[in-house]
């Protein structure tokens, strides 16, 4: 499990390291007139596997900044910003 989880990272990091902030990542949030956040649907999905990742997979990082450095990672993993 170790071993899995260790390939995971690796593969969230090499991803990070080669995304980049596009434009087209400004519009996965936007507010309306109205005022209402509109969030795209890839970004919601992001955001729920990047929290379900670090909550599940990284419980016993040793601080706090470890797990956010992972959260981080995924989504840039997955061309989002944090």
């Amino acid at each position: 499990m170790a071993a899995v989880r260790k390939w995971l990272v690796a593969v969230a990091i090499a991803a990070s390291a080669g995304a980049s902030a596009a434009p087209a990542m400004a519009q996965d949030i936007f507010v309306d007139a109205h005022g209402v956040v509109h969030i795209s649907s890839a970004r919601a999905a992001a955001l729920r596997y990047c929290n379900w990742i670090a909550r599940e997979f990284y419980p016993e990082v040793e601080n706090d900044h470890n797990r956010d450095s992972y959260y981080r990672a995924c989504m840039a993993a997955h061309g989002q910003l944090e």
